[in-house]
């Protein structure tokens, strides 16, 4: 029994220890008129679903990929907001994401990818400022929009949040071949004033990807239909192993070493037994 016990025989490694950091994400979601653009699904000519649908449906799905993390949702267009500030009440992200539509085209303010910023940059803030001596919150930040951008994007300072986030992800929609914006509520759709024909918004991943540099995380182009369609589990589980990326790696074990201790103990109480009633056969026998 003894060897058994400096042996470890029987002991086998455990789960993976499932205490982490919290994960605060915080998800930037274009509301621009182009997200009204027919060609959300990614693929050119393969259905009307517009950028802004199939937006709210991937972050959905992201959202839901990711239950332990507290969310910060802030739209932007002609000017950025923040819609839901953090929380784990997943019907209610929902509810606001479903509420969420695209600005109308009356908007005279050119769109801008930089607009969001200091909003991402305070929500980062906040999670930073909740931090415990113990244990330091994750933060990952989440970009989804079609790239139009009127401004200079290399002016755009995302850069500015590289040492502020663990872990990030851009996410593009739309096609770059681009589609028509129907006017909300009508079947026609949007007419460009300079030419009289119908508008076109084509997505420009190259703005995308150049926040993602700036960032230094991936670039992905969401593709809602067809065989290449994003698989947005994926993303999440790439995106939680970025966060916790220098975290240590922790396993619990499985000991049997208790059940050999007590055969141990049922041994030696039966040897304590046997030579206690030799004790007091000797002791009779000397009184005899």
């Amino acid at each position: 029994m003894l060897l058994m016990i400096l042996l470890g025989v029987g002991n086998r490694p455990g789960v993976d220890d499932p205490g982490v950091p919290p994960l605060e994400l915080v998800v930037a979601l274009d509301r621009t008129t182009s997200m009204d653009a027919t060609d959300g699904s990614g693929v050119p000519g393969s259905g009307d679903e517009s950028r802004l649908d199939v937006a709210e449906q991937t972050v959905q799905r992201l959202l839901d990929a990711l239950p332990e993390a507290e969310v910060s949702l802030v739209t932007f267009g002609a000017k950025a907001e923040v819609v839901v500030p953090f929380t784990s009440d997943r019907a209610l992200l929902r509810d606001r994401l479903d509420a969420i539509t695209t600005e109308p085209p009356t908007t005279t303010v050119g769109s801008s990818l930089s607009r969001p910023l200091p909003f991402v940059q305070g929500a980062l803030e906040i999670a930073d400022a909740q931090d415990s001596g113990a244990e330091r919150r994750r933060a990952a930040v989440v970009l989804v929009g079609d790239g139009e951008d009127t401004a200079d994007v290399a002016e755009a300072g995302w850069n500015s949040l590289r040492d502020s986030r663990d872990a990030g992800l851009v996410l593009g929609v739309g096609t770059a071949e681009g589609s028509t914006m129907p006017i909300t509520g009508e079947v026609q759709p949007l007419i460009d004033p300079t030419t009289g024909e119908p508008a076109v918004s084509k997505a420009d991943f190259g703005n995308l990807e150049t926040v993602a540099r700036q960032l230094d995380v991936p670039m992905v182009r969401v593709r809602a239909t067809g065989r290449q369609a994003t698989d947005v589990d994926t993303l999440a589980r790439e995106l939680r192993a970025q966060a916790y990326a220098d975290l240590p790696e922790a396993r619990s074990s499985r000991e049997v070493t208790w059940l050999w201790a007590l055969l141990l103990l049922a041994f030696v109480l039966f040897e304590v037994r046997y030579a206690w009633r030799e004790v007091l056969v000797v002791r009779r026998e000397a009184r005899a």
